[in-house]
């Protein structure tokens, strides 16, 4: 791959990874019935 598009992807890898990390660590706070009820809605 040239190194342009890796420039390009990388960061973009990155920050999904950090958002990812971000929610399931707000998410985790959560009860289980509280998540399944609000997204059963």
């Amino acid at each position: 791959m040239p190194w342009r598009t890796l420039a390009g992807v990388v960061p973009l890898v990155l920050s999904v990874v950090a958002v990812v990390a971000v929610e399931s660590s707000l998410r985790r706070r959560e009860r289980l019935g509280e998540v399944l009820r609000v997204g059963g809605a």
